[in-house]
């Protein structure tokens, strides 16, 4: 979860985002090809993550679009949490060259990510990745943006 704002590009601390489309983080349930669509947080999903939250969807994203393999959470899959639990839970390991079908953590940042946020690298070009990601400004929809390689934490899990 990243609190609302409403800006198309933005900075904290390290984060820097640009690109947000749509600029207010989201564009209903759906997309991205992300199926959970109840109400959001209205049930866990087969990794014992909430729907239509960010964690929920890279979970989702990487193994429906990337083939890779997650293991369920138990009760530690906020974004925050997963540096430590992604490894232990799905063999995921942190990286430092991000590629295509890596999720990326931002760590707990104040007001702006309280829980930490979870994106999927999309592409990379230099320093700049594109991502998706789901309830980008609490919107608990699908958006996509540009983030600068810096401030985040990569993951790359194994092939399922």
């Amino acid at each position: 979860l990243v609190s609302r704002g409403g800006a198309s590009s933005g900075v904290s601390g390290s984060f820097q985002y640009s690109n947000l489309t749509p600029s207010d983080g989201g564009s209903g349930c759906g997309g991205g090809g992300y199926p959970l669509c109840g109400p959001q947080d209205s049930y866990a999903d087969q990794w014992g993550l909430y729907n239509r939250e960010c964690v929920s969807y890279v979970a989702w994203a990487l193994v429906n679009r990337f083939g890779k393999y997650v293991g369920h959470f138990g009760g530690a899959g906020n974004a925050y949490e997963w540096p430590s639990t992604a490894p232990r839970n799905s063999g995921a390991v942190r990286v430092y060259d991000p590629q295509p079908g890596d999720a990326v953590i931002l760590p707990q940042s104040g007001s702006f990510a309280p829980i930490g946020h979870a994106m999927v690298v999309e592409s990379v070009s230099g320093s700049t990745v594109h991502v998706s990601q789901y309830n980008f400004y609490g919107s608990g929809a699908y958006s996509s943006m540009d983030i600068q390689n810096s401030g985040v934490i990569y993951l790359r899990f194994p092939n399922a």
